[in-house]
């Protein structure tokens, strides 16, 4: 007989942006899997994560009793952000579904509570990994804010939304673009608008990322892909924006490709991003899946963001690595399954 799973998903509304709705997608690639795992439709419940985090108590009661109701054996974790005072949805409360499954102690899949403390905004990972030596662009705030050096350009973003939701981007005859950053005053003024964010160089002109998978101790690296910006138009800055990820008919989609082919030059690259990988996976305290983000400038490779929830969909860029090792969905899904949070 196979476990009872509670799927929970971000609370989305219609008018949420495409990058929250894809959670839906998510959702459907997951319990796909688990039907080719031998769940059947008894064994699996899906309910979006609905919480008032002003009423703590009161919600956390109410998710408890539908875990119970459900008799639900542990939760897929897909909750990636909850809805602020403001009613919107911001990435920087979803830790509250890793609190609230904690302290319920029902079994998680996904990063743990102790990964995301470590993670909680995009600068407290960047001090934690300039503490361990891991390589990562240098940056600036509001309070740090320097002269820009000759040649410098820095991009902004948010320190706690994820991706393209928290980056400054603008409206060129090219479509909406990553804009980039080369006078002090400049970014001082966006940063004072916006506390929240701060200024990262922006480095080189390729693009990596690492999947991961397992549990803390006994994890993998999956095959790494490079983000190739094919034939790009003069002037626009080779970087993954809005229109890449979430508009599949731009000219940015078209000429983003991924590859997992790379000529024999590229190994000793290949292998240091390895490395630095899972040196985040230890320091970090990674679980059950993850990405580390690159950009590699002069042949070195630097550490952008480590995300905690990248996306699982059947397009996403962490199925394609499960599919360049061998393995299949449903294989992956168990290891998830398997190294998932057993609070205490």
């Amino acid at each position: 007989m196979k476990e009872s799973v509670l799927i929970y998903t971000t609370d989305v509304y219609p008018e949420d942006s495409v990058g929250n709705q894809d959670v839906f997608v998510e959702a459907k690639h997951v319990q796909k899997g688990l039907r080719e795992l031998g769940y059947s439709s008894e064994d699996v419940i899906q309910l979006p994560f609905v919480f008032d985090f002003e009423r703590y108590e009161m919600s956390k009661e109410h998710i408890r009793k539908q875990i119970s109701e459900h008799r639900s054996d542990y939760v897929f974790n897909l909750v990636e952000a909850l809805r602020g005072k403001d009613g919107n949805l911001t990435d920087r409360l979803w830790s509250v579904s890793l609190e609230v499954f904690e302290e319920i102690g029902i079994p998680y899949t996904g990063n743990s509570l102790l990964a995301f403390k470590k993670t909680e905004s995009k600068i407290k990972a960047k001090e934690i990994m300039i503490v361990n030596g891991i390589p990562t662009p240098d940056y600036m705030t509001l309070q740090t804010i320097r002269p820009v050096k000759a040649g410098e350009r820095f991009i902004l973003k948010s320190a706690y939304e994820n991706g393209s939701e928290g980056l400054i981007e603008e409206e060129t005859e090219n479509g909406r673009v990553i804009k980039l950053f080369d006078d002090e005053e400049k970014i001082r003024k966006v940063l004072e608008l916006n506390p929240e964010y701060f200024a990262e160089r922006f480095m080189g002109d390729r693009e990596f990322n690492t999947s991961i998978i397992g549990s803390r101790g006994n994890y993998s690296v999956l095959p790494i892909p490079e983000i190739r910006f094919v034939n790009w138009r003069e002037g626009v800055p080779m970087g993954i924006g809005s229109e890449p990820k979430w508009k599949d008919n731009s000219w940015q989609s078209n000429q983003t490709v991924r590859t997992f082919d790379f000529a024999d030059s590229d190994k000793p690259l290949l292998s240091e991003i390895e490395k630095i990988t899972r040196q985040c996976c230890d320091v970090f305290e990674l679980d059950g899946y993850s990405r580390v983000d690159f950009r590699v400038e002069d042949g070195k490779p630097y550490v952008l963001e480590i995300n905690l929830n990248p996306g699982i969909s059947p397009d996403a860029g962490f199925v394609a690595a499960v599919k360049q090792a061998g393995m299949t969905w449903p294989q992956a899904l168990e290891k998830i399954i398997e190294s998932r949070n057993r609070p205490k």
